[in-house]
């Protein structure tokens, strides 16, 4: 048995050729080759040095080599990427097609059902289990928009497939039977023609004596000290019958489309509820990325319905920073809510903020948000409102946003960052951050009325017990200046001046776990590893003056709230 490193997945049986073990009969005939597993390690480049990735695999019919490895970080959605390319040679005598890494959840190692283990964060201790469902496969990527051509080996899977892969690696002794193959894994490629061109012709079938390559990708959140540095993915490394390919989240069918022509593949995997398709097509809504369970795609939704006074060359500046601001929170909330299954009229909700310009709908899958971009009181003052217009009335998520109105000061906003954070804020609002802790009993406040407390705290236990860890004492202090529409639904911005759900804009505004805590606090099912790293400005709640323009920073109002305790619908 050969040992590359210490990671190592002990095989029940030597193999001299590719077949030579495992051959239980099951849904392609697969001939099971082992364990695999690759240890991410992104730490600091200073404190690291070179950054690598190693594997192993125990026998010689299969060798993996040494991989290249590359983490880049998106700075527009704070999304890391990590790739490691592998070597792959084909030591047997007979042509090996479609070698696939299936990842697989070890039940008595691996965090939160994912397919990760040993994994630590930035300061070097034992990560959690939102860090671990927090990491997502995709294709090799360097930001959130661009695939790295060759690289694309990220595969999904149909649930019906996977249980005679489990069957045959139980048989084996490579899984147990409490360990569970997850929906996805990557196949490996190798080339055929034109390698050194910047266009080579790729094949899933590496000859006998040949090397080939795979690329196992994830992305994760770049957020906090506690981001995952080092990880350990478990795989179980076979072959299959089927030559697939899959469209990855970030990517148009036409390319993968594209890369089915390429492959010679019979089948295309299509992530996600759009209505596009293509030959050989096979629709999977989502992909179940751990047994808890956790999606590749977030299962809460938020749909965006822009008014249809909005410009098109404004369309075209904001758009974008309303879907990154939706994408955003959807990544924070991981858990569905329940549909409402009923008519929504843009005329007779939200205090006519959307009277016009809108159109109604039948039903809301889970939040539904007006968009508007139109004056409000000039430049600087008040640059945007927004708050839900109605709640659920009964069932599970009783009292959780329905629809909501989001108004921008068209004299405000500009193609720049305080737009884009400025939106997420208000998005924020939309979600109930400050606009039902009435409602839901978080609040000393009192939310009815056209005054602001003298000194307005935050109660909800989860939110309670973020503010204790960052240092502070007693429930969490509220915004108790600027007036209605900001205090009282606001941190309070001496104590969370840079906070993206504070009442005064800021140029470095983070989105904190004393946010995504609130969420919580209120029903929503969140990932804290979304989280930026954020250190409060004081945890002094009596010293607080209004902020001018000669002191530190323009007295913007990132987002009044214009509907507090909003009615249910039922």
């Amino acid at each position: 048995m050969k040992t590359v490193n210490k990671f190592l997945l002990a095989l029940p049986c030597a193999l001299a050729v590719l077949v030579g073990c495992g051959q239980n009969s099951n849904l392609n005939q697969t001939p099971m080759l082992g364990g695999f597993e690759a240890t991410f390690d992104a730490g600091s480049k200073t404190a690291y040095g070179q950054l690598n990735t190693q594997g192993v695999i125990a026998e010689s019919s299969v060798t993996f080599g040494t991989a290249t490895f590359t983490d880049t970080t998106d700075t527009t959605t704070n999304t890391r990427y990590l790739k490691a390319i592998y070597p792959v040679t084909n030591n047997t005598a007979n042509t090996i097609s479609n070698l696939t890494l299936y990842a697989f959840n070890r039940s008595s190692a691996n965090l939160g059902g994912t397919g990760m283990r040993t994994l630590t964060n930035f300061v070097g201790t034992t990560s959690s289990t939102d860090s671990a469902q927090a990491i997502k496969p995709t294709h090799g990527m360097t930001n959130s928009s661009t695939l790295t051509s060759g690289q694309e080996d990220f595969q999904a899977f149909q649930s019906s497939e996977l249980s005679s892969i489990k069957t045959t690696a139980v048989s084996n002794g490579v899984m147990s039977n409490s360990d569970t193959v997850l929906e996805y894994g990557y196949v490996a490629r190798y080339c055929t023609a034109n390698c050194s061109s910047a266009n080579p012709t790729w094949s899933r079938s590496i000859p006998a004596g040949q090397t080939g390559r795979v690329t196992i990708a994830y992305k994760l959140p770049n957020a906090s000290v506690n981001t995952s540095y080092k990880f350990t993915a478990t795989f179980v490394l076979s072959t299959e019958s089927t030559t697939r390919v899959t469209r990855s989240v970030e990517e148009t069918t036409t390319n993968a489309a594209a890369r089915a022509t390429l492959f010679g593949a019979t089948q295309v995997m299509l992530i996600g509820s759009d209505t596009e398709t293509t030959t050989g097509a096979i629709r999977l809504s989502n992909l179940q990325t751990s047994t808890t369970p956790n999606y590749l795609i977030s299962p809460f939704t938020i749909t965006l319905q822009y008014n249809s006074a909005i410009s098109s060359t404004d369309l075209a500046i904001y758009k974008p920073m309303f879907e990154y601001a939706a994408n955003k929170w959807q990544e924070i909330i991981t858990a569905d809510i329940s549909n409402f299954n009923a008519t929504i009229d843009p005329t007779s909700i939200c205090g006519g903020n959307t009277s016009s310009g809108f159109s109604g709908v039948s039903s809301v899958d889970d939040v539904l948000i007006f968009v508007n971009i139109t004056a409000i009181d000039g430049v600087s003052g008040t640059l945007a409102v927004a708050g839900p217009c109605g709640t659920r009335g009964s069932g599970t998520n009783a009292g959780l946003p329905v629809v909501g109105v989001m108004k921008l000061d068209s004299s405000d906003f500009g193609n720049n960052t305080q737009s884009r954070d400025t939106i997420l804020h208000e998005m924020g609002h939309v979600l109930g951050i400050g606009t039902i802790w009435g409602n839901k009993g978080v609040t000393t406040a009192n939310t009815s009325d056209s005054s602001c407390d003298a000194d307005p705290r935050y109660t909800g236990t989860q939110g309670v017990v973020e503010w204790a860890t960052f240092g502070g004492t007693g429930n969490v202090p509220l915004e108790r200046l600027y007036g209605v529409g900001t205090c009282e639904g606001h941190w309070r911005e001496i104590n969370f001046e840079t906070e993206i759900m504070s009442g005064i804009y800021d140029a470095n505004s983070k989105l904190s776990r004393l946010t995504i805590a609130s969420l919580k606090d209120i029903g929503y099912g969140v990932n804290f590893a979304y989280a930026d790293a954020y250190t409060p400005t004081t945890f002094s709640t009596t010293s607080q003056t209004l902020h001018t323009q000669a002191n530190e920073h323009d007295q913007n109002k990132i987002g009044e709230i214009l509907l507090t305790n909003p009615p249910q619908l039922r």
